[in-house]
């Protein structure tokens, strides 16, 4: 959950205990008009060098109902990696960019 945000800005939400596949990624953003994210994944909290999960990035439009993504580009998480939100843009004021994902522990 990252308030208020704006381009630029990066979310840590968790290093994995082992390695990881993500299945599905939710997405919502409040306020606003829409935002444009990714999810990273990296060995360090640093985003240098950090891999994509979508090679291109996806927009999320304002709405109360989630939307929901099962198709990626690099989902598998190394154990011990960090998962990142990137915020890209944004569009309006957004007052916040709720990014949920799950998988399973390979």
């Amino acid at each position: 959950h990252i308030k208020n945000p704006a381009a630029g800005l990066y979310g840590l939400f968790n290093a994995t205990l082992g390695a990881f596949t993500i299945s599905e990624a939710i997405a919502v953003v409040l306020g606003g008009t829409s935002a444009t994210f990714n999810i990273l994944q990296n060995a360090t909290y640093q985003t240098s060098g950090a891999t994509k999960v979508w090679t291109a990035d996806k927009t999320v439009s304002a709405s109360a109902t989630p939307t929901s993504y099962t198709s990626f580009d690099d989902a598998t998480v190394p154990a011990d990696f960090c998962v990142l939100v990137q915020v890209v843009s944004i569009s309006g004021t957004p007052t916040d960019l709720i990014v949920q994902w799950q998988g399973t522990y390979d």
